[in-house]
């Protein structure tokens, strides 16, 4: 196991490495920094606790469940599940399973539906969707309408992250402000469409995987 850990971190730093500093398409750069993630992901996991396979079954399942909340909803605009289930999964299983379900997300999401520069920003936001549904587990548990709340407020998080992106590969010669104003705008369908899918069956769904997460020892973090 100590090699493992050793192992982990040096594969991540070698993957930004080559894939920030060597002269390769930007393809392989998106891949190699997205491996990186993963990579580092993968140490938190190991140097924090050993993961089951009861634990990592939890994390493909929910992680299938929110690529497919993408995908499902693509002919529809700006509408998708993924974030969604992603508060769900983040205030049930945990911060850890969270984060690591968000960053897969946005990485196999893309593999299903096209990626780009975008994809580790993608990666990065629904990454933290998850870490935060975790961490306000304790808040958000207390009240559906705290939940709701803060599931369309996740939204927004996760479209200010991108947003980031947008400015810094130049798309668009605005404003932060103005940049952020878009984004928002562009974000509301799916807002409104999270707020109400929390509304209608995330009390249900919190419950069912509550009762799976405990018989099973799931929740990390």
């Amino acid at each position: 196991m100590s090699a493992v850990r050793l192992l982990l971190p040096v594969a991540a730093l070698g993957c930004f490495g080559v894939g920030l500093l060597a002269d390769v398409p930007a393809l392989y750069t998106l891949f190699l920094c997205a491996v990186g993630v993963l990579l580092l992901l993968l140490t938190l996991f190991e140097l924090h606790a050993k993961i089951s396979a009861e634990q990592l079954t939890a994390l493909a399942l929910l992680t299938a469940m929110a690529v497919m909340g993408r995908v499902l909803f693509a002919a529809l605009p700006n509408v998708q599940a993924a974030t969604f289930l992603l508060v769900i999964g983040g205030i049930t299983l945990g911060w850890q399973m969270g984060l690591a379900a968000g960053a897969l997300t946005g990485l196999l999401s893309c593999l299903v539906m096209g990626g780009g520069t975008f994809t580790p920003w993608m990666m990065l936001g629904w990454g933290v969707v998850g870490l935060l549904s975790g961490l306000f587990a304790p808040l958000l548990r207390r009240s559906l309408v705290a939940t709701c709340l803060f599931a369309g407020l996740m939204c927004w998080v996760y479209s200010t992250i991108l947003d980031c992106w947008v400015l810094l590969t130049g798309l668009y010669a605005g404003t932060w402000w103005a940049v952020l104003a878009a984004g928002y705008a562009f974000q509301v369908p799916v807002v409104v469409f999270t707020v109400a899918l929390t509304a209608l069956t995330g009390r249900a769904m919190m419950s069912g995987l509550d009762r799976i997460a405990t018989k099973y020892g799931l929740r990390r973090g």
